[in-house]
């Protein structure tokens, strides 16, 4: 079976469990018969697609180019409030996130697709995955589908309902 895992983050660019998962699971799925591909976002200085086949695992990793006005995932970002706002409305609304997922379905062509972490290579891919009617997991690490900031909190007290800005990244 060809399974694709959608990934904003991948190994050796670690920040937290989800990536470490996601990239356990395909390597244990590669070691059991099965191609396996992740698309994850390039640095931001990827200008191009770039495609590695990892040696010891067989795992072809697509590096898309996604274009954010900073590296979010990067523990030297420091943004301003716009530059925040203008991130998460490209990783909600910019349509070259749906050409980079349609790309990489056109070449990879998988049975079904994984999503781990898709904060940092757009939400609206979703949307391409329906139109595609491809088999879809989703993992919930966090709750990002919700909450802007992924935890449904705001320092020490835990959110009881979306803020405006949640509530606007959820629709």
């Amino acid at each position: 079976m060809r399974l694709l895992f959608l990934s904003a983050l991948w190994p050796p660019k670690v920040v937290g469990g989800a990536e470490i998962a996601a990239n356990a699971l395909a390597t244990r799925l590669a070691k059991a018969g099965h191609e396996v591909g992740v698309l994850t976002r390039g640095d931001n200085m990827l200008k191009e697609y770039s495609e590695e086949l990892c040696d010891n695992s067989g795992i072809r990793i697509f590096r898309a180019p996604v274009g954010r006005i900073y590296d979010a995932f990067s523990p030297n970002a420091l943004p301003n409030a716009a530059a925040k706002t203008i991130w998460h409305v490209q990783d909600i609304l910019d349509p070259r996130n749906k050409f980079i997922l349609t790309k990489i379905l056109d070449r990879f062509h998988p049975d079904v697709v994984i999503v781990h972490i898709l904060q940092g290579l757009g939400y609206n891919m979703l949307n391409t995955l329906a139109g595609r009617e491809i088999p879809t997991i989703y993992y919930l690490h966090d709750l990002s589908l919700a909450c802007v900031r992924t935890l449904m909190s705001r320092g020490e007290r835990d959110c009881i309902n979306l803020c405006s800005s949640c509530a606007i990244s959820s629709w």
